[in-house]
């Protein structure tokens, strides 16, 4: 069933959530975090930090690229144990998005995965889509 409403309440603010595997180059381990395709709108947005995510492999034809990274604090840096907010965490974030405001669409996101459609520029197969997001402010 197709719906006519925007997801994106009309503002056009919305940014998709994903989880993906970024190199910590400090602690040298890879972990699964929570990113977005773009700084989101709203309170979310002071813990969400650009980062430039080096290619997961010396054989990968991705370039490097900004992404924007959920950390736990809004003084976390990549020194600070467990700074990334990562795909164990979804439950809270899930709870602190619609506290605070947030249009969330999980609905979507699964068809698309369901698809095996990869969103963004550089998407692929280790980038998931959870939700897509938007602010009510």
């Amino acid at each position: 069933m197709i719906s006519n409403t925007n997801p994106c309440g009309g503002g056009g603010d919305c940014v998709s959530m994903y989880i993906e595997p970024v190199l910590n180059r400090y602690h040298k381990t890879y972990q699964d975090v929570i990113t977005f395709s773009d700084m989101p709108p709203g309170p979310i947005r002071r813990l969400v930090k650009p980062i430039r995510a080096p290619k997961l492999s010396p054989w990968s034809s991705q370039p490097q690229t900004c992404t924007f990274v959920l950390m736990r604090t809004a003084n976390s840096t990549e020194k600070t144990p467990q700074a990334y907010l990562t795909s164990g965490d979804l439950p809270a974030v899930m709870a602190y998005l619609h506290e605070n405001g947030y249009i969330v669409d999980t609905h979507l996101s699964n068809e698309i995965s369901l698809a095996g459609i990869y969103m963004g520029a550089h998407s692929s197969p280790t980038k998931r889509c959870v939700a897509i997001i938007s602010y009510s402010a």
